[in-house]
């Protein structure tokens, strides 16, 4: 189940990377002090082709197992026909089974539709604190107060960073608006 993991895992860190490059092609440049070789398409691009290769390689780490089974199966298939190589499973089994990338995924997206109206520092906040939540297995180590204090100062001195010192403008929201 692992491998087969992998290669959705892999492919749907693939996709988005496909659609990050996209998006990134289309960011305005922004010729700051004058012509360089760094403009603001370049960090985003070169994120999005490392995220390609990721994505990619876990998918042929994931495909690669499988391969080598099937020359197993092909060769011992006069001897045993019985078994399957995968079992189907129910969509649900398989969004349990991966309830950590799912719900990573889950709250991605809201976290990118929420930001405009909330804001940034409020909807990373909410994201920081919900994200950690999912990742903390163990509820005898969760500490709600310091992973909220946490996200806080994460998200406020993100804000202050991107806003005051580079001049960069992030959603202000209903908290700085």
């Amino acid at each position: 189940m692992r491998k087969k993991n992998d290669i959705v895992v892999g492919a749907s860190i693939s996709s988005f990377a496909i659609f990050y490059l996209v998006s990134a092609s289309k960011v305005r440049i922004f010729q700051g002090a004058g012509a360089t070789v760094i403009n603001s398409q370049t960090i985003p691009m070169i994120w999005g082709w490392l995220l390609l290769i990721l994505g990619v390689a876990l998918a042929i780490k994931g495909i690669q197992p499988m391969l080598q089974q099937k020359k197993l199966e092909v060769g011992n298939s006069c001897e045993h026909t019985e078994g399957t190589a995968f079992q189907t499973r129910g969509v649900l089994q398989f969004l349990l089974d991966n309830l950590v990338v799912v719900g990573t995924i889950v709250l991605l997206v809201v976290y990118i539709l929420t930001m405009k109206t909330v804001g940034f520092v409020l909807s990373s906040t909410g994201y920081l604190v919900l994200q950690s939540s999912l990742l903390i297995r163990d509820h005898r180590k969760k500490k709600l107060p310091f992973v909220l204090l946490l996200s806080i100062i994460v998200s406020v001195g993100t804000y202050v960073l991107f806003v005051r010192s580079l001049n960069v403008p992030l959603p202000a929201g209903v908290l700085f608006s």
